[in-house]
């Protein structure tokens, strides 16, 4: 009885080593799995990578600092790196009161200002003077912009707050240049401004002045005080444009 229950006690030995091993394997099973586990919250990281991949690219856009960096700049190069990164043309710089045109215009910065105009800027675009980017270009004496304003469809015909258009803007900067490209496309030599006056009677320049007289200005018209473009050229003792009226007939009596 004794030898059977030291073989009965060896064999409930072994079945229990048994037992714990095969508990071993399957505990070691189930822990090698964990890991696999894991790794699928990392896979899901990568995957919202491209999320912020795709903020990158609309931060990436140009500041107000790098835009008005690349309108400085006497090259179109940066300006047109800027438009591509997603710069909008027509709307006011964030924080400032001007446009991109505006503030290029203003700076007389001709190629970068020709950039923005080709790209699509609004021409509907009025300072709160109520000028244009037509009348900034003309009293900027810049012809270049003034040609690529007009060949976009820009109003010519378009006034201030003055009554000015951009043909008056142009005969006060004395422009000759200006005033040739805007008399090619307006027809009225003689429109005048609230105070009265013509272009002629707003450039002190005699060759501007022959020029206004050739395509039709009307030397005799008075401004709003009875005063004609021969009044004011003796009020100024400008004897170069006194000669040049008289030769296309102003009137030396009225």
């Amino acid at each position: 009885m004794i030898l059977m229950s030291r073989k009965m006690m060896w064999s409930m030995l072994a079945c229990v080593a048994v037992a714990t091993m095969a508990g071993c394997k399957d505990s070691s099973k189930s822990s090698t799995s964990q890991p696999a586990a894991q790794t699928g919250q990392p896979s899901g990281t990568a995957q919202s990578k491209p999320a912020t991949g795709g903020q990158a690219g609309e931060t990436g856009k140009p500041d107000t600092a790098a835009i008005i960096k690349a309108l400085d700049s006497a090259s179109p190069a940066p300006i047109q790196q800027a438009i591509a990164a997603g710069m909008d043309v027509s709307s006011p710089l964030h924080g400032l009161p001007y446009t991109p045109l505006d503030y290029a215009i203003s700076k007389r910065r001709g190629a970068v200002a020709k950039v923005l105009i080709e790209k699509g800027a609004d021409l509907s675009f009025r300072d709160k003077s109520g000028a244009t980017y037509l009348h900034r270009a003309a009293a900027m004496s810049m012809p270049d912009v003034v040609d690529a304003l007009l060949r976009k469809g820009a109003d010519i015909a378009a006034t201030n707050q003055l009554g000015q258009t951009a043909l008056h803007k142009a005969c006060i900067a004395d422009s000759l240049p200006c005033v040739e490209l805007l008399t090619d496309r307006q027809t009225d030599m003689n429109v005048k401004t609230k105070a009265g006056d013509t272009p002629l009677q707003c450039t002190e320049s005699a060759e501007v002045a022959a020029y206004l007289l050739a395509k039709g200005a009307d030397p005799n018209v008075a401004d709003g005080d009875g005063m004609t473009v021969l009044h004011t050229a003796c009020d100024r003792n400008s004897l170069e444009m006194v000669k040049t009226l008289v030769e296309h007939h102003a009137d030396v009596n009225a």
